[in-house]
């Protein structure tokens, strides 16, 4: 099982496995540039629970999508380059997704040539097209396990596996991005009713549903150090509530795009295009609108559907599959409405409905039923191949494997259409260390660029705006805060452009050609060849050589400056090291000192040592006021939420491992509880 998992990924994703990398989609816009904050966090000994690198600054713990404690990505971005973290994780998802459906469909009671089929359909149908969104391989990955887990505890009553359960779905909680982790929970909820629905034993489905709801609450109590944060910056971000800056129904299903399980030919083609599909009001893409799972296996559920139904028993096997297959189909078919949106305005009211955008991803909860059953069918079209003494066992065993090559071949065809992702034999964040604008940069004083794509400059080391951000602080999506569009390199900038930039302490300007210096108060710099950024942005290809034009802006605050400066007064950053901010301020009146960073709660300002209350500066900025002199002004970040959640976080795990202890090595303690 493990060779088969790992050849697929070699089959799959060759250039991963000679060293090379992934560029397109959210990689370098979104998920490198929280990468290098993270692993350059990690080498100095420390986790980052402050970006101050994209736009003014936004909680990176909070954000979650770095997954910050979660287990595997402390371990590889401490201990290998940025570039191998990111690929082995992703490569080492798929083979974990693999194994864990093989394993669901053996506990299920499908053989190995139908459960090898099934985790087929489920992982390389599902995941290659969203090699562009980290998080859905990383918590889909956890997906089977949780249920695997789950069936072996309705099976066994063995109290092992209620925790298995409870870790699978805590480690898909600190992976961050919760809606594959919500997907999880509604389905385990959702399959252990069902699994108790027709045992004949009431005492022990009583203690099976208990412990499986346990399990649930457990995990969300384990994760606190990432949950408590980021509901905290829910609160205050776009997400607050659904309006213009956050539609919960992006992302979905077209329902006249639902004929790509049959025709993948005719939407998978090489003139397709589905970008500016839309889904009522809503808007999606062609990786969001993505449901295939083959059509050998559509057959092959079609077979299993007209299985014969066995007796119920107590405990997973083919049964479950065989007795609740039409409560399965129809849980697929509602997963499926789901994932076209056209349910959006109701079941955005519901709890958790409403938080994620994306409903296609409800797509995953359909995939991974058909899966199952097109490896149920499969069974019962081997056992009709062997006949009933099973003396042509040679010829079902040879037909599968064929079958499943036929479907390997399918399903990659089909995801070299679909995804963002491009496998490349050199990542661009290879040349981080050798970037000439990184140099440029190198002044000594923090810099904040401003440049036509959002985020990827980070990469560099520098603050960069505008920014993308999935979940973000609300005061980005203001309009009276945030940049008038449409962006001045478009155009001649506006004075307000201008006078936006030099507010929000903008102090460089990037552009993919040469500005009008009669038009921008600026100072040409340089051009350069950056290799870094023209493979990030995908500008190499062309018969020229694309350069990048470099300018400093004139007349900005830069990071720090007095609301209302004077002619004898200074300030200046001395330090600035993520969560800790040194200033050195001098001035003959005093005054209101501006930082040009975001102000969020959890940012504590001592003044000379002695704490100082901070103000909040034109609707976004951090300021003091500060009596006349020279004062050393320090900001840091001690965000109460990740204490409380640190806090639950450690009592939870404590009294797991106490229970666990008791269960195990006293269980005379707990014979009351049967």
């Amino acid at each position: 099982m493990l060779l088969v998992a790992i050849g697929l990924t070699a089959w799959f994703f060759p250039i991963l496995w000679l060293g090379g990398g992934l560029v397109g989609g959210d990689l370098y816009p979104y998920f490198m540039p929280q990468r290098t904050v993270y692993a350059d966090a990690l080498a100095e000994g420390c986790v980052p629970l402050w970006n101050s690198l994209v736009g003014h600054g936004y909680p990176q713990l909070a954000e979650s999508q770095t997954g910050v404690f979660y287990p595997p990505n402390l371990l590889a971005y401490a201990g290998l380059e940025i570039n191998a973290a990111y690929v082995s994780l992703q490569l080492g998802h798929y083979v974990l997704a693999f194994c864990g459906g093989v394993t669901l469909a053996r506990v299920l009671g499908l053989s190995w040539l139908g459960s090898g089929l099934a985790a087929l359909v489920l992982v390389y149908g599902w995941f290659p097209a969203r090699l562009c969104l980290e998080w859905a391989i990383t918590g889909g990955a956890w997906m089977p396990w949780a249920l695997w887990a789950m069936f072996r505890w309705q099976a066994t009553r063995a109290w092992k596996y209620a925790f298995i359960l409870w870790g699978c779905l805590t480690l898909q909680l600190l992976a961050g991005h919760f809606v594959i982790a919500f997907i999880t929970q509604l389905l385990v909820l959702s399959l252990a009713g069902l699994a108790a629905w027709r045992s004949v034993d009431t005492a022990g489905r009583r203690e099976f549903l208990a412990g499986t709801g346990l399990a649930v609450l457990l995990a969300f109590a384990a994760a606190s150090i990432q949950l408590v944060p980021t509901w905290e910056y829910k609160q205050l971000s776009q997400r607050r509530a659904a309006g213009t800056a956050f539609d919960p129904g992006y992302g979905a299903i077209p329902p006249r795009y639902l004929p790509q399980v049959l025709l993948p030919w005719s939407y998978y083609g090489s003139d397709s295009d589905i970008n500016v599909l839309s889904a009522g009001a809503s808007a999606t893409n062609r990786v969001e609108a993505h449901l295939y799972f083959g059509l050998l296996p559509l057959g092959l559920l079609l077979l299993a559907l007209c299985a014969r139904t066995r007796p119920a028993i107590d405990g997973a096997g083919t049964e479950y599959l065989d007795q609740f297959r039409w409560p399965l189909v129809g849980l697929a078919l509602l997963a499926l409405i789901h994932a076209t949106g056209v349910l959006g305005s109701l079941t955005s009211r519901l709890p958790g409905f409403g938080f994620f955008t994306g409903p296609g991803r409800f797509g995953l909860v359909t995939t991974l039923i058909v899966a199952l059953l097109a490896g149920r069918g499969w069974d019962r079209a081997a056992s009709l191949l062997s006949g009933t003494d099973g003396r042509r066992r040679w010829l079902s065993v040879a037909v599968g494997l064929g079958l499943f090559a036929v479907t390997v071949a399918d399903l990659y065809w089909v995801a070299s259409r679909v995804g963002y992702a491009f496998q490349v034999l050199t990542a661009p964040i290879e040349f981080r260390g050798k970037s000439p604008l990184r140099d440029l940069l190198a002044t000594g004083d923090p810099v904040r660029l401003f440049c036509r794509g959002a985020n990827v400059a980070t990469i560099l080391g520098v603050a960069s705006t505008p920014t993308y951000l999935g979940l973000a602080p609300a005061a980005y999506s203001d309009p009276a805060l945030t940049l008038a569009e449409p962006l001045p390199f478009d155009g001649p900038p506006t004075s307000g452009q201008i006078d936006w930039l030099r507010r929000a302490g903008v102090t460089h300007l990037l552009s993919f050609a040469p500005v009008d210096e009669s038009a921008w108060p600026v100072r040409a710099l340089g051009a350069v060849d950056d290799p870094l950024l023209n493979l990030a942005w995908g500008r190499y290809g062309g018969a020229e050589r694309p350069l990048f034009y470099l300018y400093a802006l004139q007349g900005t605050r830069g990071r720090v400056a007095w609301a209302v400066p004077e002619p004898a007064s200074s300030a200046r950053v001395v330090r600035h090291a993520g969560e800790t901010i040194e200033i050195d301020a001098q001035s003959e009146r005093g005054g209101l000192l501006v930082l040009t960073e975001l102000a969020y709660p959890g940012w504590e300002v001592l003044v000379d040592g002695v704490p100082a209350q901070a103000e909040l500066f034109e609707g976004m900025y951090r300021a003091v006021t500060l009596p006349a002199g020279a004062h050393r002004v320090v900001c840091v970040y001690r965000p109460q939420s990740v204490r409380i959640g640190g806090a639950i976080s450690v009592f939870t795990l404590l009294l797991v491992a106490g229970i666990g202890h008791i269960r195990f090595w006293h269980p005379r303690w707990t014979a009351w509880a049967g």
